[in-house]
């Protein structure tokens, strides 16, 4: 590791495709950022995988397809590190080296490209008999064959999934020209990263780059939602590899380490071994957290094995009975004797929902493209039109589906985790965003409201909260704080207090937590029934 004038250099490899490179570079510029001495050199070669395009990646016999070439140069001492696509990597690793590092994990859902010339010849209501969609993975056809009808703006069928191979912007290319196909499935941070700006000058990436930005403006997008289709283990992040026996570069990566995302990574793929592993397994599996610091983990596990047995968990990953919970993660405290739930339809029961006249319309909010959240679905107006430049989120996987029943485009939603996540580079970066709710809703900087209705009080006969609830879970913030209006002991009464993430924990945590109550948090409803109902008395549940 020596070089010019005694600064360190490192040579980091990996393959050769512009996404690989970049992923290589984003690597480098972190070392090099961490340590501004080091000397970077790059070593880029075709693995096996590239050469060989014609077979699905699931018919392909060897292990490390992508791989292995590449650490056996890392083993002849040719390179100091690897740099992989996680989810590329074997579940065993060659004996002589590991995995060190990992760099902030990218979003590892899938996302789906529909030509916008297919939609373009669709009319309002339309049937499409056969929905074709390219794809290689038997994990995607698995997990969307039924799900991904809900979520279109069309009535389909049938969906029909056909293998297609090469890199990002060959298989857009390969959409576009296709006569039969509307759309392609990826990976999103495979596609958020060919669109981030390279960090050092290299022509043939630019090149791909600017052919990538070109073809994708003949496509709409769409985020599709990670407890709907969990992803391949370890999809979206990045892997430094080194010998085991250089602890001088274990050393180095240590401070470019996020060891968050390399724990996930690692139960992941831990997971996915329990039950045989490889890409040609119909089995998806994703770790995300949720709540405060580095929150609880969540694990979603979908998907069919080899001898036909289903999988289907999602929940707290150290609750889930096929996998070693001594992780020393904080869980719950024990479970209350009696608990409350609102529900967003008990807010017509405590609420009036006024409307609310909406004085812009779209045209009155200009021409360039728009982002726009909807809270709920009664919360967009009938008359409402979009324009095809727009983009669309919905706050929670009911909402998605609703508003496709209604023939709009959605392009993500937040599943409940919070409008921060907003964030893409496939989002113009300009655009303005606004939020379809109700008048006191809570709103993310630089969001605009367009309230379509407010709740006004109504009078109750008795307490929201009975007596006797030790634990109360909370669908919104407006159902908590009429709560609290109407019963100002209610954080005296009722020591705990659950509710999704997102907003609604964002807004009751720190009242509860002064108040020296519990604020917890689950995926939702279902999920917090699920996890407390099999621990209560029947009569309580």
């Amino acid at each position: 590791m020596n070089g010019i004038g005694g600064a360190p250099k490192l040579v980091v490899a990996s393959r050769r495709s512009a996404l690989a490179r970049l992923q290589s570079y984003n690597v480098g510029a972190a070392l090099k950022a961490a340590w501004p001495h080091l000397e970077i050199e790059y070593l880029f070669k075709e693995s096996l995988g590239d050469k060989n395009l014609d077979a699905p990646l699931w018919q392909m016999p060897e292990k490390g397809v992508f791989t292995r070439d590449l650490q056996e140069d890392l083993e002849a001492g040719r390179c100091d590190m690897v740099v992989h696509s996680w989810k590329d990597l074997p579940l065993e690793m060659p004996e002589g080296s590991e995995i060190a590092a990992t760099l902030e994990r990218e979003d590892p859902r899938d996302m789906l490209l529909i030509k916008r010339s297919f939609l373009n010849e669709l009319v309002p209501g339309a049937s499409v008999k056969s929905f074709k969609v390219l794809s290689s993975s038997p994990r995607r056809a698995y997990n969307l064959e039924t799900s991904l009808k809900e979520l279109l703006p069309f009535r389909c069928d049938e969906i029909h999934f056909e293998p297609i191979r090469g890199n990002v912007p060959t298989r857009v290319a390969k959409l576009l020209k296709h006569p039969e196909a509307g759309a392609l499935i990826l990976a999103r941070a495979a596609l958020e990263r060919l669109l981030a700006p390279c960090p050092v000058i290299d022509l043939e990436v630019q090149e791909f780059q600017a052919r990538l930005r070109k073809d994708l403006l003949s496509c709409e997008w769409m985020i599709l939602p990670l407890r709907l289709n969990p992803t391949a283990a370890a999809q979206g992040a990045l892997a430094v590899e080194i010998r085991k026996d250089r602890e001088d570069l274990r050393v180095l990566l240590e401070k470019i380490q996020v060891r968050v995302d390399f724990d996930d990574v690692q139960l992941e793929r831990e997971v996915l071994g329990l039950f045989g592993g490889g890409c040609h397994q119909k089995i998806g599996v994703s770790v995300f957290r949720i709540g405060d610091g580095e929150g609880r983990r969540i694990l979603v596990l979908k998907g069919q094995r080899d001898s036909g047995e289903l999988l289907d968990f999602e929940g707290f990953a150290d609750e889930a009975p096929f996998i070693d919970s001594a992780r020393g993660e904080s869980r719950p405290e024990a479970s209350p004797k009696s608990v409350w739930s609102s529900t967003f339809d008990k807010e017509s029961s405590v609420f009036n929902r006024v409307p609310v006249e909406l004085s812009p319309r779209r045209a009155s909010l200009g021409t360039e493209a728009l982002v726009f959240v909807v809270g709920r679905i009664d919360a967009l107006p009938e008359n409402w039109t979009f324009v095809p430049e727009d983009r669309v989120f919905a706050s929670g996987l009911m909402t998605w589906k609703k508003l496709a029943a209604r023939g709009i485009w959605v392009h993500a939603s937040f599943e409940g985790r919070g409008e921060e996540r907003l964030v893409s580079r496939l989002l113009p970066e300009t655009a303005r965003t606004y939020k379809f709710s109700h008048a006191d809703a809570p709103v993310l900087e630089g969001e605009v409201l367009l309230p379509t209705y407010r709740l006004e009080p109504v009078a109750l006969q008795s307490k929201m909260v009975p007596d006797g609830v030790d634990e109360c879970f909370w669908s919104s913030a407006s159902l908590f704080n009429e709560a609290l209006r109407r019963d100002p002991d209610l954080l005296k009464r009722v020591r705990r207090h659950s509710s999704g993430p997102g907003h609604t924990h964002s807004l009751i945590k720190d009242r509860v937590r002064a108040s020296g109550g519990v604020a917890q948090v689950y995926l939702g409803l279902d999920h917090w029934r699920s996890v407390l109902n099999s621990k209560l008395p029947s009569e309580k549940r």
